[in-house]
């Protein structure tokens, strides 16, 4: 399933098959600011790369960043998380977190260990992929 990011919504843009990829495309987002318009990557395409255990993303067919996990029966444990010099800042971490989460919650056959700082730190940063993770106390929210 391809997933397509419209600022801070994910819709569901057709079935392309589980390792064709999923882009994010930032088009519809407001307006940004001078500094901030240069950091974003306009199309990062997060691949699941089954036999290497690790989601990678790419800008025009470059490699940009990876995030490689070990799987148990279980759990789906981050344990690194890198991104080239060059995309650094522009949204490329944030991508690869954000699909590889939502593919595990897709699943819904195992819960997450992020070992990863980064992936700890991004989770920590979006309280909603929280309930993913292995250990976490059960939501008391009530509507």
């Amino acid at each position: 399933m391809a997933l397509v990011l419209e600022g801070a919504v994910a819709t569901e843009a057709g079935t392309t098959g589980r390792n064709s990829g999923q882009f994010v495309h930032f088009g519809d987002v407001p307006p940004l600011t001078p500094t901030r318009r240069d950091q974003i990557v306009a199309d990062i395409q997060v691949i699941h790369n089954e036999a290497e255990h690790r989601y990678e993303a790419r800008v025009d067919n470059a490699l940009a960043g990876f995030a490689e996990y070990q799987l148990t029966d279980q759990l789906v444990v981050f344990t690194h998380t890198e991104v080239e010099p060059a995309f650094e800042g522009k949204g490329v971490g944030g991508a690869l977190a954000r699909i590889a989460l939502d593919d595990v919650r897709s699943q819904a056959s195992r819960k997450v260990l992020p070992i990863c700082p980064f992936i700890k730190a991004w989770i920590g940063k979006h309280p909603d992929y929280i309930p993913l993770v292995y250990g976490a106390a059960p939501s008391t929210a009530t509507d």
